[in-house]
């Protein structure tokens, strides 16, 4: 006994340098799962948030006549984007090309934080995140220009950091982050965006005031935000709600060529299921629906990004339509829509797809037209509740299927 309390008294130092990295592993993890902007938002000096936070917003965020299409959350874009993502991209009018769109502020907010992507041609973007109220934020990406107000705010303070960064599907950017603490009043102009219709803004709502689903593994994901996602819109109520509610849809960007005006499309294509505004995270336990990662240790998710994932969800825009999205491992068939059926084997909705030892099969088309290509097939197999086995094969869907070399996912 003796000698045991003395190798511990020997080795007092390491035992307190051990408990400490520990402490700090704990606390970092805890700020990669909580997310960038959950701390900020909670600063004492922002108004407590009312426990019904409909009607917050009282001031209209861009005209409703500058909208074409507000493309609801749950919009998918392999390989870049795999997982529905969080956030509501704004269209702007054919008719409004080649001006600008002025944006306000929907109600007293404070400004928070702002980050500038410049391209090589000079051209430039703002990401602005605003404080609504204590444990709720806002971001708006892809302004164009800013308020002289905010300008003015900007020269005051320097750049947290500035990287050059390069990203899969965008322009390359030097992008530098800002730190503010600038209050803007309900109705004030905030900057304005493009009328270009290819040219979206994309808008973030959090409400770190509610608890995530418990049912989800939250730390698969690549950041915490995505737990506290909502619709931006449900911060207001009556008719300025009415207004936006009625431009959730989707118009088809392909056919946007060039800015003579002679290709654009005008066919409208409004979400009609509730929510209206759409659906982030559409995972349902114990059946292949929803997000999957692919397979790795417990230690080491850091790959476990929207490049490499999977989502077996329905479209953001028609919930009627299955999807299969794959990430790099999926090219070229990225994107598999099909219409679901409810029985047998073939595309059947994944909803209705449990881990019954069968090997279920999907055909569809491959890619946002269905006039492009076929998908050949496509076959899962759900081998307990959180582990999933998936391949694709050339052919038809036909009896008896057989993997030959499957991916592995899990959640």
């Amino acid at each position: 006994m003796n000698q045991k309390k003395s190798f511990f008294k020997r080795f007092w130092l390491i035992w307190i340098i051990l408990a400490i990295g520990m402490l700090i592993l704990i606390v970092l993890m805890l700020q990669k799962h909580s997310g960038t902007g959950k701390e900020a938002a909670f600063n004492s000096k922002y108004p407590v948030c009312p426990q019904n936070i409909a009607g917050i917003f009282t001031k209209q965020l861009m005209n409703p006549e500058d909208i074409l299409a507000l493309i609801p959350l749950g919009n998918v874009a392999p390989p870049g984007h795999v997982y529905p993502v969080d956030h509501i991209y704004f269209q702007a009018p054919t008719d409004k090309v080649g001006t600008k769109i002025p944006m306000y502020a929907p109600a007293d907010m404070w400004l928070t934080g702002l980050t500038s992507e410049t391209e090589s041609n000079g051209n430039a973007k703002y990401d602005l995140t605003f404080a609504v109220c204590r444990g709720i934020s806002i971001e708006l990406a892809g302004q164009t220009s800013l308020s002289s107000d905010i300008s003015s705010e900007l020269s005051k303070v320097k750049a947290n950091k500035c990287d050059h960064v390069e990203k899969p599907n965008h322009p390359t950017t030097d992008n530098c982050e800002y730190t503010l603490d600038y209050k803007i009043s309900a109705g004030a102009e905030i900057g304005s965006a493009t009328g270009d219709p290819t040219q979206t803004i994309e808008v973030w709502a959090y409400n770190y005031n509610t608890a995530p689903r418990s049912d989800v593994d939250w730390f698969l994901y690549h950041y915490g935000d995505y737990a506290y996602s909502f619709c931006l819109f449900d911060l207001y109520s009556g008719t300025i709600k009415d207004q936006y509610y009625s431009k959730f849809g989707f118009i088809d960007l392909p056919k946007y060529k060039d800015k003579s005006g002679i290709l654009y499309s005008s066919d409208f294509k409004p979400r009609t299921a509730e929510p209206k505004c759409g659906l982030i995270n559409q995972d349902i336990v114990g059946s292949a629906q929803g997000a999957w990662f692919g397979q790795s240790t417990k230690e080491d998710k850091s790959h476990m990004v929207d490049q490499k994932g999977l989502s077996l969800i329905h479209n953001n825009i028609d919930p009627t339509m299955g999807e299969i999205v794959g990430g790099d491992d999926f090219s070229p068939n990225n994107l598999i829509t099909f219409t679901p059926t409810h029985t047998e084997l073939i595309n059947r909705d994944f909803s209705e797809v449990h881990a019954d030892g069968n090997i279920y099969c999907y055909s569809g088309y491959s890619g946002y037209d269905s006039q492009v290509t076929e998908s050949g097939k496509t076959l899962i197999e759900l081998t307990d509740d959180h582990h999933l086995k998936i391949e694709q094969q050339d052919g038809a869907c036909g009896a008896n299927e057989e993997f030959n070399n499957p991916l592995a996912f899990e959640r």
